[in-house]
């Protein structure tokens, strides 16, 4: 087994696991990046072909849902949402030549498209604290999913989680 089919199943063994219940098709894959303007990185086509989109407890990683584009994992709605969103004029605006592939608290992870320059990097930009500007990022989709999927454990959690979305 390669390491991101292992990553894939070790995030089937979280609690309240759910994804599309099927891989995305290629018809779903062509509409999501047509609608984004992007042309997704290998990577993340085999994420979506293998899970469509993957959630847990406190974790989400956007992708194709049942609900296009209205579905809170959705790739397209939620990329779409923030392009759009009314951001105050000294923050930084999202990258165009990205998408969102996950969510950090109040920031999004966003996944360079195969033509930009970063191609296939995943970045963290913060939105409340630092004016929308990266942070974080991860070289590949590999590094940030396993981040994402096995790094999560060794995080200490203060109070009860189940407050924080009260």
């Amino acid at each position: 087994m390669d390491r991101f089919t292992e990553i894939l199943e070790d995030a089937k063994l979280r609690e309240n696991y759910e994804d599309l219940g099927r891989g995305a098709t290629d018809g779903e894959i062509a509409a999501a990046e047509k609608a984004l303007g992007v042309v997704f990185p290998d990577t993340y086509v085999r994420f979506l072909k293998r899970s469509g989109f993957v959630s847990w407890f406190g974790v989400t990683l956007y992708g194709i849902t049942a609900n296009e584009p209205n579905a809170f994992e959705s790739v397209v709605g939620t990329t779409l949402h923030c392009r759009n969103a009314n951001y105050p004029p000294n923050w930084v605006r999202p990258p165009m030549d990205a998408f969102i592939v996950g969510q950090f608290g109040n920031s999004y992870c966003w996944m360079f498209e195969r033509m930009s320059p970063r191609a296939g990097e995943v970045a963290l930009f913060e939105d409340h604290y630092r004016n929308g500007s990266e942070y974080e990022y991860w070289k590949n989709y590999e590094d940030f999913l396993e981040e994402r999927i096995r790094e999560i454990d060794k995080r200490i959690l203060v109070g009860n989680p189940h407050e924080l979305y009260m």
